[in-house]
């Protein structure tokens, strides 16, 4: 509780199960208005050409039914991992101000899958952007989650 300013929304995928969804709704956050959880529905890591199983696929997919079904109101949305820790608040980072459409602000510092990827793909949660945009992205990046070689879980 580092006094960020927003709403937050569990996403959730892979949770079928009643008692899987029960876990994951379960916060020290349960009851604050500002904090919601969507459990996305369906096999979202199987590939479907190949039956393989890739976690990192149900992302892309999640966030579009959650997309579809709740649209944000806000003009910026904050895509993080749910392993994160912050010391300051999303809401006050310096560059919060530059994102609009069709400009999104990032984490550096990530590598990057490729030997002739660029340092501007190095780039990591969180990622600041326009609700529309990432709408517009996710397509693609399904396809790249079946598409492309394979490292680790995603």
């Amino acid at each position: 509780a580092v006094g960020n300013v927003g709403r937050l929304t569990r996403i959730t995928a892979g949770c079928n199960a009643p008692a899987d969804r029960e876990l994951m709704s379960k916060s020290p956050l349960h009851g604050d208005p500002r904090f919601a959880v969507f459990h996305a529905t369906g096999e979202l890591a199987r590939i479907p050409a190949t039956g393989e199983i890739y976690p990192a696929r149900s992302r892309p997919h999640a966030l579009e039914q959650w997309l579809r079904s709740a649209y944000p109101t806000e003009t910026v949305v904050a895509m993080l991992d749910p392993d994160f820790v912050f010391f300051k608040p999303i809401s006050e980072h310096p560059s919060l101000s530059l994102v609009k459409r069709g400009k999104m602000v990032s984490s550096s510092g990530w590598g990057a899958y490729g030997d002739d990827a660029g340092p501007e793909y190095a780039t990591g949660p969180i990622w600041l952007l326009d609700p529309a945009d990432l709408l517009m992205l996710i397509p693609e990046w399904k396809s790249f989650t079946d598409t492309y070689e394979k490292h680790g879980d995603g």
